[in-house]
């Protein structure tokens, strides 16, 4: 049987952390909460996820800073990010896309389901290298 997929979310608002860690163990997904950037990056560099969720603003460093570092460690430099942000504007999704994140989904979303649809779908195309680690696909949509 495989694993559950792994999730870091790094969200410093703690009732939307709370709520997207419900969402994504209602399916089937194991979540991690940091609600830091410091946080984030030492979760990041002590477990293997197989997913990371970034917000943007943070009071002890940027998302988009955050992202970058984690590009620059060999255990999470190809890890799937994807930023979730109340920054709705072209300039910031852009940014975030630019960097290399494989989503950039808006905050609030109004979805519960499709938001954990956009979630899985990511772990369902990731290319993965270990097959004993790898993530089923068959979470609960």
């Amino acid at each position: 049987m495989a694993n559950k997929a792994k999730i870091l979310l790094v969200e410093d608002d703690v009732p939307t952390a709370e709520m997207v860690k419900i969402l994504l163990s209602r399916s089937g997904c194991d979540a991690s909460i940091a609600h830091t950037g410091k946080e984030g990056m030492g979760l990041a560099m002590e477990f293997k996820f197989d997913l990371i969720i970034l917000d943007i603003d943070f009071p002890d460093t940027i998302g988009f800073d955050l992202f970058s570092r984690l590009r620059k460690v060999a255990g999470t430099a190809l890890t799937l990010i994807l930023f979730i942000s109340g920054r709705s504007d072209e300039a910031n999704r852009r940014r975030g896309f630019k960097l290399g994140a494989v989503d950039y989904i808006e905050k609030p979303f109004f979805s519960g389901s499709v938001f954990t649809h956009r979630i899985l779908s990511h772990l369902k195309i990731k290319p993965h290298s270990d097959p004993t680690t790898q993530f089923s696909g068959k979470a609960k949509l």
